[in-house]
């Protein structure tokens, strides 16, 4: 850790475009007084980083990775669980999901998860987060981790933290990470899921695919495409060739349909056709990327996703939600097409969903006062 390559890695930061990431660095006496005020010791490849380099800078999901002041901000002793996401602690999240009554399994599980990170809570050092402070960037501080970046991620609202290595880095000490990191940004593939992304070309992910021997593996290897600027027709053809395998079809066509964001990056009309023949052969798959599809090609789509209420969906809540997202989109929905399947079902979340995504409906009137008198129960102001 010399200081040309110090000038090294601001040189990569330049290259990649966010030379106004970079931060005067601090002093040595500060960090010490950090490590003196926290009782932590910083380790030296961060310390390094924040003194020679630049005092925080651009991360994972084009976040900053944190600043000595941030840094005090978000490494409370003491109150580690404060700082985790919505700022609560993660038993009482416990309480807000009614777990211990209805998911006693899940409540068990969160609380020895809070336990677990309240133990190790002086073994680490929150240096980021990597969007919407749900997935942390964490350096391990304890003997035989330190200078180890492990990722904390908040999964979901009422789901217990995952506590992980990054995958696909080969190395996780902090200055390898961070310089593949500016490395991808150099060559501007896309960052947002750094860590849990295979950073290999097109060539390399097809080729192990094919030879890759779990399902995981599979799926892992076909994210890390999405991480690319552009692909090429091959590897185009190569996904659709999967689109009858049950086991990726649903990523497969996440890649395509995202693509209408970044069309430089995917043919789009792959998706519309991926999209249509999975959605008559393997309609979970499709419905799940939902949110992906415009909303001026979900018209067409209309009548079946109505039959799929009705029929494939009627016991699946999780698809229910998703089908909801997709007949929203629709300028011909109708109340008048749902209110049957709201009958039947005669569940109080359904009807929560009518009056959040088709109280814009021309016939939504007709039946508000009957939707209106169904939500009773507490959960009445929530959708699906």
């Amino acid at each position: 850790m010399t200081a040309q390559y110090a000038e090294y890695l601001k040189d990569l930061i330049i290259q990649a475009g966010y030379s106004n990431r970079l931060k005067p660095v601090v002093s040595i006496e500060e960090v010490e007084q950090f490590e003196k005020d926290f009782n932590k010791q910083v380790p030296n490849e961060y310390k390094f980083f924040l003194t020679q380099v630049s005092n925080g800078s651009i991360g994972p999901m084009y976040r900053d990775l944190f600043s000595l002041e941030q840094l005090r901000e978000v490494n409370i002793p003491n109150k580690f669980d404060e700082n985790l996401p919505y700022s609560q602690p993660l038993s009482s999240l416990v309480h807000i999901c009614d777990l211990e009554e209805f998911y006693p399994q899940e409540y068990d599980e969160l609380l020895a998860q809070d336990n677990l990170l309240a133990s190790r809570q002086s073994n680490l050092l929150i240096i980021g987060d990597r969007g919407y402070s749900y997935w942390q960037t964490v350096i391990m501080l304890g003997e035989g981790e330190e200078n180890q970046i492990m990722y904390l991620d908040h999964l979901n609202f009422c789901q217990i933290i995952n506590f992980h290595k990054p995958i696909g880095t080969q190395e996780t000490n902090f200055l390898d990470w961070y310089q593949r990191l500016l490395k991808e940004l150099i060559s501007r593939n896309n960052i947002d899921n750094y860590g849990n992304h295979y950073l290999k070309s097109e060539a390399e992910i097809k080729q192990e695919f094919v030879t890759a021997e779990s399902t995981e593996q599979k799926q892992n290897l076909l994210y890390s495409l999405d991480r690319l600027p552009k692909l090429t027709i091959d590897t185009l053809d190569f996904l659709y060739s999967l689109i009858d395998d049950r086991s990726v079809a649903e990523i497969v066509i996440q890649i395509f349909l995202d693509s209408y964001k970044r069309p430089e990056a995917v043919n789009f009309s792959y998706g519309i056709r991926a999209f249509e023949y999975v959605l008559n052969h393997n309609p979970s798959a499709a419905i799940k990327n939902i949110i992906w599809l415009p909303s001026a090609e979900c018209e067409k789509y209309y009548d079946k996703f109505v039959d799929l209420l009705y029929s494939t969906f009627y016991n699946s809540e999780e698809l229910i939600r998703y089908t909801f997202i997709g007949i929203e989109k629709c300028p011909q929905k109708q109340t008048a097409d749902i209110i049957n399947f709201a009958i039947h079902k005669n569940d109080d979340e359904v009807f929560a969903a009518i009056r959040y995504y088709m109280k814009d409906c021309h016939d939504y009137e007709e039946y508000k006062a009957f939707v209106d008198s169904k939500l009773e129960s507490e959960y009445a102001h929530l959708s699906l």
